[in-house]
């Protein structure tokens, strides 16, 4: 079984160390399939007390708009998914530029998810497909297998053993990029192949990253917009690729979605390639992602290109793009 707990604040969407950790734990505790689940998925909110950054007070404001006042429950039954949702009142640090679970804390916030998960006994119970009750008491009897740690090692244990895990979990070979890419990008949203909202996951992303490292191979100097140029030239579609670049969101219409999707996913996996392979973004690369990632959180926009609502999973993981991307380029 999968196990994810995602932490999400105003300005990060991915995983937190610590809590990484526990999912991995709990994971392992579960097995393949258990209780008619197959994958359990978290996002933990947290609301943070230190001043917004510069540049990043609207991104705020939606965090708070969207904070949900109530914990959210949904089992998908086809593919034996439960996810859910809940505003987390364990305070967080700094660690560096990143917020982390203090290892001390693990299992006050293990406490917290479970009586969440207790809170949705009545939602849930009577779903078909899924056994809930005997999950939530499943993961509450684990406690202390998956929350021990040696006092002594608990500064470093945790936070080590998460990285690893997920680093060893995903073959991620840091020979094949920058060596900046691990400092830049060092959180396994970016590496996990299976993450369908990761820049270099899905499909056709992985296969630009892939493209991108050859290419940059023969041209280690070229601008990399060269790039992705000659990959629409090549494809045949240049001219509407530069079409859509010249038309004004005001004059966007139906028949442009398409090409307006293949340029969004492209020169976002650009920009989050470069980090990977050259260690930095090209300004323009990234100023044209930043654009790409405010047009697919905008609904406006979405029903003018004739695009389905962007659902929550996505969004968070776009302001998750946005706030890293914006960093990198600082």
């Amino acid at each position: 079984m999968q196990f994810i707990i995602l932490r999400k604040t105003y300005a990060s969407y991915g995983a937190c160390l610590a809590l990484s950790e526990l999912g991995t734990r709990l994971a392992r505790r579960f097995g393949e399939e258990a209780f008619g689940l197959k994958s359990v998925e978290v996002i933990v909110w947290f609301e943070t007390t230190e001043p917004t950054k510069p540049g990043l007070e609207q991104l705020r404001t939606q965090f708070r708009r969207q904070l949900p006042l109530e914990p959210t429950a949904s089992f998908e039954k086809k593919r034996q998914r439960l996810r859910l949702a809940y505003e987390s009142k364990v305070p967080l640090v700094l660690v560096g530029d990143r917020h982390e679970l203090p290892p001390r804390s693990l299992g006050t916030s293990f406490d917290e998810m479970v009586n969440v998960f207790d809170s949705m006994r009545l939602k849930l119970a009577g779903k078909p497909g899924i056994d809930y009750p005997g999950f939530v008491s499943f993961v509450r009897a684990v406690k202390h297998d998956v929350c021990s740690l040696d006092e002594s090692e608990e500064g470093t244990k945790s936070q080590n053993g998460a990285a690893a895990s997920w680093r060893q979990r995903f073959g991620v070979d840091w020979n094949a990029y920058h060596d900046q890419a691990r400092a830049l990008l060092d959180d396994p949203f970016y590496w996990d192949p299976s993450n369908d909202e990761s820049p270099h996951a899905a499909n056709a992303g992985a296969i630009l990253l892939a493209d991108f490292q050859r290419w940059r191979s023969r041209h280690p100097t070229d601008p990399p917009w060269d790039f992705l140029v000659r990959r629409y030239r090549q494809n045949g579609i240049l001219g509407r690729f530069n079409e859509f670049r010249a038309t004004k969101p005001i004059q966007y219409e139906p028949r442009d979605g398409l090409i307006a999707s293949m340029h969004d996913q492209d020169v976002i996996a650009l920009a989050f390639a470069l980090l990977k392979v050259d260690g930095a973004c090209d300004p323009k690369v990234g100023q044209i992602a930043l654009e790409a990632l405010a047009r697919r959180r905008d609904s406006d926009i979405a029903v003018k290109l004739g695009w389905k609502p962007t659902d929550q999973k996505t969004i968070f993981a776009t302001l998750k793009l946005e706030a890293d991307l914006r960093k990198c380029l600082a």
